[in-house]
């Protein structure tokens, strides 16, 4: 907090930089004055609580609908539209040039077919099986 954003009565103001004692009358006049900002003080904190358990709920619902999201976009994925031709030449275009392919699962396009189902029988294409051999 900055002391631009302390507001005090301007006769208390020198009490906020020393630590002289404080007469009775001053001192009452104090605890007088600290009962509204106190209370406001109350008033805002209590909103606080309200509006933070407001904040996490719809949190928690913003990443319950992000999850739901994310599964449609996960089915409406544009590798599940493409053709088997057009994969085939994906996977032999991951096919090392300077080398021959070891049919390994560490390396594409063995690799690749470890995705998911359909995309395990596009190894068996010729445009990709006549490229590499196996790995012992």
């Amino acid at each position: 907090m900055t002391s631009s954003s302390i507001t005090v009565e301007p006769h208390l103001s020198e009490y906020l930089v020393n630590n002289k004692r404080l007469p009775e009358m001053v001192l009452h006049e104090v605890e007088t004055l600290l009962e509204v900002p106190v209370k406001k003080l109350a008033e805002i904190n209590d909103e606080c609580f309200v509006l933070e358990a407001r904040l996490k709920t719809l949190k928690e619902r913003r990443e319950r609908l992000e999850g739901t999201v994310k599964a449609y976009y996960t089915v409406l994925s544009p590798a599940r539209q493409l053709p088997a031709d057009v994969l085939s030449e994906i996977f032999f275009h991951c096919l090392p040039i300077h080398r021959n392919s070891a049919m390994s699962a560490a390396e594409a396009p063995v690799l690749l077919t470890r995705i998911c189902s359909p995309w395990s029988q596009l190894h068996c294409l010729p445009l990709v099986s006549g490229h590499y051999y196996i790995f012992r």
